[in-house]
């Protein structure tokens, strides 16, 4: 009964990638969505960066905790790395292309609390 536990225990490989996708690759996904947000938010809806950029501050910890549950909980890590990494190159290319778009837009000066 206890070889069978062991047998399907996962490598010691496989505990090391899971534990370093979930705090690096998190990490880093999280930080994407994070300055990615308030860039849509101001194409989308004329809303002002830094309050959208503020807000999603605070969200990026549900974001992160919600990330690290979720690859550590995945029984296809490779299919979760490749979501990621693809989820991310997206928003990426996403960010660049309406950074570029917004840039062009006059800014107000006007603070408002």
């Amino acid at each position: 009964m206890l070889k069978d536990k062991i047998a399907n225990a996962p490598s010691k490989l496989s505990v090391s990638y899971r534990v370093l996708l979930a705090t690096v690759g998190g990490f880093i996904f999280t930080l994407i969505v994070t300055v990615f947000t308030p860039e849509l938010f101001l194409w989308a809806f004329g809303w002002n960066k830094a309050t959208s950029l503020m807000w999603m501050m605070l969200l990026s910890f549900g974001v992160y905790c919600g990330l690290v549950m979720w690859i550590i909980a995945t029984r296809k890590l490779l299919k979760t790395s490749l979501i990621l990494l693809l989820c991310g190159i997206a928003l990426t290319i996403g960010f660049t292309q309406l950074q570029s778009h917004n840039s062009n837009q006059p800014t107000s000066t006007e603070v408002t609390s």
